[in-house]
């Protein structure tokens, strides 16, 4: 017979990556994340200097993994929803229902 392999589920995490997110824990990352990015936007959108921008911009998107990391994953796991839903965050307009929607469902 073969090797039996038993994987065990991740249930818990730690404060970073986190296995499960209530409601007012992912507002408040959510809330956290979009004021730590505000200086990095305004820097990518109103320099006049190429490379700070680009420096600004490479930091930008890396917070935005980092939140997907941070909050929706978790959040998703949390109210039992497939994790290829994240991909709903990149498009506009779809994002902010998404977002609303994953604040207003309830965990399992």
């Amino acid at each position: 017979m073969g090797e039996q392999r038993n994987y065990k589920r991740f249930e818990t995490g730690s404060f970073v990556f986190p296995a499960r997110i209530g409601r007012m824990e992912y507002f408040l990352r959510n809330l956290g994340l979009g004021l730590v990015m505000i200086p990095f936007e305004l820097i990518m959108t109103n320099s006049s200097n190429g490379a700070l921008s680009f420096i600004s911009f490479i930091l930008f998107t890396t917070l935005f993994v980092f939140g997907l990391w941070f909050s929706v994953f978790p959040r998703l796991r949390d109210v039992n929803w497939n994790s290829k839903l994240a991909w709903l965050v990149l498009i506009p307009g779809v994002n902010i229902i998404f977002a609303i929607s994953l604040f207003a469902t309830p965990g399992k």
